[in-house]
């Protein structure tokens, strides 16, 4: 029962700096296990942490000393914002403007609500994306526990349509259902020379299928526009 005493009395007795109070270490940022599948890996002498950031101690919070990391650019303090996902819906050669909505579409299949984006200009692709649904073997975020998945939530494209034959750009909005939520999409349409207003239901095509289905539901508006309407959703 006296070993570890004694021990801790001889390293003291040798004063020999073990961390040199600026040493470097390298981090992980974000509040899930650096390894994830396996929570324990990083803790191995053996684990490869190349990939990780390096940040000069020590490590502080608030006041900032002299050469130091700041530890809220790791996590963020309660009510700070935080990045929680980062994704490029049309690669990274469009630079015409989105579109932005979020809903249930498709409620049924489960998981978070599904980020839609549509294309201000070009061919007005509209496309959705989920966290997790059944069309994945179900929501991670949902399935396990907070500490064994990614602060950053990745998505997945799980819908794709040009609703105006790929001829102008759209704006988006969804509306709730009883069961969900569906996605109106204005643009202008060339076949009837108006700018209309039309409302997209979406299903899975089977029950394996890995992308949902759009189908065309109900036109709300035609007027005779040229340019797509601002939509608001609830």
């Amino acid at each position: 029962m006296f070993v570890l005493p004694l021990a801790l009395l001889h390293w003291a007795a040798l004063g020999s700096v073990v961390f040199p109070p600026d040493s470097q270490w390298r981090y992980f940022p974000g509040r899930s296990e650096a390894s994830p599948g396996d929570p324990t890996a990083w803790r191995q002498l053996s684990f490869d942490d190349s990939t990780w950031a390096i940040g000069q101690a020590p490590f502080y919070y608030d006041d900032q000393p002299t050469s130091a990391t700041a530890s809220k650019d790791i996590c963020p303090a309660p009510g700070d914002p935080a990045l929680t996902a980062a994704f490029m819906p049309f690669g990274s050669d469009y630079r015409g403007g989105v579109s932005l909505a979020t809903g249930w579409l498709t409620g049924s299949i489960g998981g978070a609500k599904r980020i839609v984006v549509g294309q201000l200009t070009g061919p007005g692709t509209v496309k959705v994306f989920s966290s997790g649904s059944a069309l994945q073997g179900g929501p991670a975020t949902y399935l396990y526990s907070a500490m064994t998945h990614e602060l950053i939530s990745e998505f997945t494209e799980a819908a794709s349509l040009q609703p105006f034959g790929g001829n102008t750009g759209v704006r988006i909005a969804t509306t709730s259902t009883t069961i969900g939520a569906d996605l109106l999409v204005s643009g202008f349409s060339q076949e009837d020379n108006a700018t209309q207003v039309r409302k997209y239901q979406f299903v899975r095509p089977t029950p394996d299928a890995t992308m949902l289905d759009a189908n065309q539901i109900a036109q709300v508006v035609s007027a005779a526009d040229t340019a797509p309407y601002f939509l608001g959703g609830d």
